[in-house]
Order: structure tokens, then sequence, then C-alpha cells
């Protein structure tokens, strides 16, 4: 198991991109604990919520979330102590639970294609390597000296 806490502050592009490729092949459980948006929509199977001393499932996506802490900002603007209704936020865990569903083959074949094109690249740079060497396209050394 992986605990990461914020993996990816100080890390170039490059290096969060082999973040998540390593993270999609790995194949035991991670603990992320990011505020990294893209990170987490990338790699999160299950998302958990930590709130007012609790943690608990959380049974929407992350744009569920994401409006979840708008409306709850424009509430406390407005002065509004009142939350979002019960009603409303059973329909939003609904939809947020179904829309994983649908989402979750895209994410499956998303990692899959990350995991390829790290693959990819490693066999390019293989392949790089033997035509760099001295003598991959027949030159004096790669030639027989029978005349």
């Amino acid at each position: 198991m992986l605990i990461l806490d914020e993996p990816t502050n100080h890390l170039d592009m490059e290096t969060r991109e082999a973040l998540v490729a390593a993270l999609a092949e790995y194949s035991g459980a991670v603990v992320l604990v990011s505020h990294d948006w893209h990170l987490v929509e990338l790699v999160a199977d299950r998302l958990w919520l930590v709130e007012d001393g609790t943690v608990r499932p959380y049974e929407d996506d992350l744009e569920a979330y994401r409006r979840r802490l708008t409306e709850r900002d424009e509430a406390a603007e407005r002065g509004d102590g009142a939350a979002v209704g019960h009603d409303s936020r059973r329909a939003a865990r609904r939809g947020g639970a179904e829309r994983r569903l649908l989402l979750q083959p895209l994410r499956r074949t998303a990692r899959q294609a990350e995991a390829a094109a790290v693959r990819l690249a490693a066999e390019r740079l293989t392949l790089d390597q033997k035509l760099a060497a001295p003598g991959a396209f027949g030159g004096r050394e790669g030639r027989s000296r029978t005349r």
C-alpha cells in the first residue's frame, strides 16, 4: 500500500506524468491526499471526504464536489447558514454515482493507454540506443573482411 500526501508538490510536468503512469501500473492500494484536481481525476477510483472531523466515502464525482464548494462559498457570501437541501444532495449523489459508473470504462481505457505510452517510450529508447551503437548500419565494424 502506498500513502501519498501531496505527491505532486514541487514536481515538473514530466515527473507528474511519470507519477500518473506509475500509479496506473501499481497493482496495490494507494491512499492519495491531494489538492491537485487533475491528478485525482486521473488516478482515483474512489473518493473519501474529510470534513468536520470525519472521514466518509464521497458518493459524487469531483465535478459535484466543485459545485458543492461553490454553493457553500456563495451561501457564505450571502450569509445563508442553510445547507443545500437533503433531497437535492440525494439527487446529486445519485447522479454522481451514475456518472462514475459511466466513466469507469473510460478511465480504465485511459490508464491502459497511458501504460502503453510508457512501454512504447521505453521501447523507443531501446531502439534509439541500438541505432546509435557503432556498426548498427553495417559500417566497417559490421562488414566481413572476405574479398
